[in-house]
């Protein structure tokens, strides 16, 4: 028998698809290919947080503040090291 599951403790498809910023066929691909865990009570498919950050992390995904800090830090490094 299957555990019984809280719905306020798992992301519906369309927040991982925001957190990952990829579309929701492709999330549903990387679960149904086994590649992110998740659970299906019914007909919908609920992921975990703690599933999707495992999955960020071995994919080295990261949210887009983060990604667009880590960008903005790269390209003011590149500056300034440019000058001549």
């Amino acid at each position: 028998m299957s555990p019984v599951l809280n719905p306020g403790h798992y992301l519906k498809i369309e927040d991982v698809s925001k957190q990952l910023n990829t579309p929701v066929p492709t999330i549903r691909q990387w679960a149904k290919s086994g590649r992110l865990a998740y659970h299906k009570p019914g007909k919908s498919l609920l992921f975990s947080q703690a599933d999707v950050d495992k999955f960020m992390a071995q994919h080295r995904c990261r949210p887009d503040a983060e990604l667009n800090a880590a960008l903005a830090a790269k390209r003011q490094e590149l500056k300034g090291g440019a000058s001549c």
